[in-house]
C-alpha cells in the first residue's frame, strides 16, 4: 500500500465532505421540523369563521355591507406606443 501525499489529501477531503454532508442532513432535518411546526401553528390560528350572505341589495360579510371590486385589462385593446413597429 502506498503512503503518498496525494492519498493523504484525498482522505482529508473525503472526511471533510462526509462532515459537510452530515451537517447538511442535520440542517435539513431541523428545517423540516421548523416548517412542520409553523404549518401546525398557522392551521390552529385560522379558526376564525366568517359569514358571507346576500342581503336585500348588497353582500354581507360578517353581517356588514361588503362591496366586491374587480376588473380586467385586455392588452390588445390598448394602442401601441408611438413609433413602435408592427
Amino acid at each position: 500500500m502506498m503512503n503518498c501525499a496525494k492519498c493523504a489529501k484525498g482522505d482529508f477531503f473525503a472526511q471533510k465532505i462526509r462532515l459537510l454532508k452530515n451537517k447538511m442532513y442535520k440542517m435539513k432535518k431541523k428545517l423540516l421540523w421548523l416548517v412542520a411546526i409553523c404549518f401546525s401553528l398557522s392551521a390552529s390560528a385560522q379558526q376564525a369563521k366568517h359569514t358571507f350572505k346576500l342581503g336585500e341589495s348588497d353582500f354581507l360579510l360578517d353581517g356588514k355591507p361588503f362591496q366586491i371590486i374587480s376588473g380586467e385589462l385586455h392588452y390588445p385593446a390598448y394602442p401601441k406606443k408611438p413609433g413602435a413597429n408592427g
